[in-house]
């Protein structure tokens, strides 16, 4: 968090004290804020959140990765971050169990094949939001990139173009394990828990099952953050036929 807010000039909580013998972390208190997630279930919009977030991601991410690092001081990096025991919840949480019978998962019981035929204004909002937050993402790192990639990356001919792509490829997928898991797995979200009608709940998982599945599976098709919109309105647009 000390590295994100230095490269992007604070758009992080301040950090006040760390002590890793002590297990001591004091932060600033966001106490008076409200979590998004809970705005978007209720309606709200953010305006000023795509331009933010692909600032944060562009630098944080470009400026964090071999494209601008010495290699070696990446790899010290890795070494001294790297956390096997939260690796673990990722593989084991969102790369495996959610998708056999595992003794963790929590399945809703009114799970049905059915989906949810009614999205309005939110889902039209949120699908420009997301295409405005790749889009500005995109931009800002190949301009991070023709400043300060290492010269011997800028002399690759067209590796930008499919570094990138890879990139919106594997975002899309790993979304799509996230989505699913957030279903049937152990750890849900309010988004859908939030539903108290099962009937209804199952309705909206099964949605959202169906589109982690898209995003997985059909992610290397993906050559630009439209095709994923496409995506979305194809599999909402096919079951209202």
């Amino acid at each position: 968090m000390k590295i994100q807010g230095e490269l992007t000039n604070g758009m992080v909580p301040k950090i006040y004290k760390y002590d890793d013998d002590m297990v001591l972390f004091v932060m600033e208190d966001l106490s008076k804020m409200k979590v998004m997630r809970k705005g978007l279930i209720i309606g709200e919009k953010y305006p000023l959140f795509a331009e933010q977030i692909s600032t944060f991601l562009s630098k944080t991410l470009f400026y964090t990765s071999d494209l601008y690092l010495d290699p070696k001081v990446k790899k010290e990096q890795v070494k001294k971050i790297i956390n096997p025991e939260l690796c673990d919840i990722t593989e084991v949480l969102v790369f495996t169990d959610p998708y056999y019978d595992a003794k963790s998962n929590d399945v809703n019981p009114e799970l049905l094949p059915y989906l949810e035929k009614e999205f309005g204004e939110t889902v039209n909002y949120l699908l420009k939001t997301i295409k405005d937050i790749w889009n500005k993402f995109e931009n800002k790192f190949r301009e991070l990139w023709d400043k300060d990639a290492h010269e011997t990356i800028k002399t690759v001919e067209g590796y930008q173009d499919t570094y990138l792509r890879g990139l919106l490829q594997d975002s899309i997928g790993m979304g799509g394990c996230k989505t699913m898991r957030r279903c049937v797995g152990m750890a849900h979200v309010e988004d859908l828990d939030g539903i108290d009608d099962l009937s209804a709940r199952a309705k909206a998982q099964t949605l959202a099952l169906k589109l982690g599945e898209a995003m997985v599976v059909r992610r290397n098709e993906l050559t630009n953050i439209s095709d994923f919109i496409n995506i979305v309105k194809d599999i909402t647009t096919g079951e209202d036929a």
